[in-house]
């Protein structure tokens, strides 16, 4: 089953840098402009590709476009020890999660 199957019908935003969504996608997904768009409102965050310019992003930024403070970052683009600060949850595949106690 695909990540976007098992999401059902969340509402689902991306940003790729690269890529432009296949016209098949076009209904079921927004595409945002830039990382910090596709945050807004967001209960989770998905970093599905290690793109660099995640790895830029502001984590303050996308804690301010964000409801919720859950980020799976199978790949690990994203500082976690800052993440956590910040009072997310963090995710890596082989490593434990970290959040804040």
């Amino acid at each position: 089953m695909s990540l976007l199957e098992a999401l059902g019908e969340r509402r689902v935003s991306a940003y790729d840098p690269a890529a432009a969504l296949p016209d098949g996608l076009r209904g079921r997904i927004h595409a945002a402009p830039d990382p910090v768009s596709a945050c807004q409102d967001a209960d989770v965050l998905l970093v599905m590709t290690p793109w660099p310019d995640f790895r830029e992003v502001a984590l303050e930024d996308v804690k301010a476009a964000m409801r919720g403070r859950t980020l799976i970052d199978p790949n690990g683009v994203l500082d976690a020890r800052r993440a956590v600060d910040l009072g997310f949850t963090h995710y890596r595949l082989g490593t434990p999660a970290m959040a804040t106690h």
